[in-house]
């Protein structure tokens, strides 16, 4: 699924050419994270798709 998204990412990236934006974030962008961080990307995760699940849900009955 992460290779699925980073593709998306690379061909959004060079139609509004964006290939260095995308390369610096993709070089650093783990380079600072600790399990906090890590949990709280879970958390506010988690707590989206299930709201954007139920949105889904009463939009569609």
């Amino acid at each position: 699924m992460g290779t699925f998204v980073q593709s998306i990412t690379s061909i959004i990236s060079l139609h509004f050419q964006l290939e260095k934006q995308l390369s610096f974030w993709i070089a650093g962008g783990l380079a600072n994270t600790d399990w906090s961080t890590v949990k709280i990307l879970i958390i506010t995760g988690t707590v989206g798709s299930l709201s954007l699940y139920l949105f889904l849900i009463l939009l569609l009955y």
